[in-house]
């Protein structure tokens, strides 16, 4: 319903002119901003995301009978809380469609997962095909390889590595 309104405004808009006294500039302002296209803030969407997934996994909260609770009195067996390690893997399209700031926003937000998060962190650099995934503990280590043609398709969709899987 809003939109269809937003539209009519911009339409009489559009018709009338946008002269003195022909339609308030408020009302102008609110149908542009209802028909502007939605802009997704992608750094916070995927720092969220990450920050969920390493939460989520974090703290002993997994029971294991692989070996006795030490601190269980004597002639009870008790489980162990066991906590998961945490893999983080970073896809970093190093396709010629990304320039330079692109990439610098891609490392920047790597810098950041480093950073924050106490997982394992391994890059893997897409052009046409995932190159290997490379363990890395600073930036430093980040070697982007590629440059060519873009992916087709999605994550799920990427040759890996022969022996390498997703985690």
């Amino acid at each position: 319903m809003k939109v269809a309104v937003a539209r009519a405004v911009q339409q009489e808009l559009t018709r009338s002119g946008a002269g003195r006294g022909t339609m308030p500039a408020g009302l102008a302002r609110w149908a542009a901003a209802q028909l502007a296209p939605a802009v997704v803030p992608w750094p916070k969407v995927l720092r969220a995301a990450v920050r969920r997934a390493v939460e989520d996994q974090a703290g002993q909260v997994h029971h294991s009978w692989r070996r006795p609770n030490r601190r269980a009195p004597k002639g009870v067996l008790l489980p162990t809380l066991r906590a998961p390690k945490i893999a983080v893997d970073l896809i970093i399209d190093t396709s010629a469609s990304m320039g330079a700031d692109d990439l610098a926003a891609a490392l920047s937000e790597t810098r950041a997962v480093l950073r924050r998060t106490g997982a394992t962190v391994r890059v893997l650099c897409c052009d046409a095909a995932a190159s290997a995934p490379r363990p890395v503990r600073s930036i430093s280590d980040v070697r982007l390889t590629g440059g060519g043609a873009p992916i087709c398709g999605s994550v799920s969709t990427l040759r890996w590595p022969r022996g390498q899987q997703a985690t």
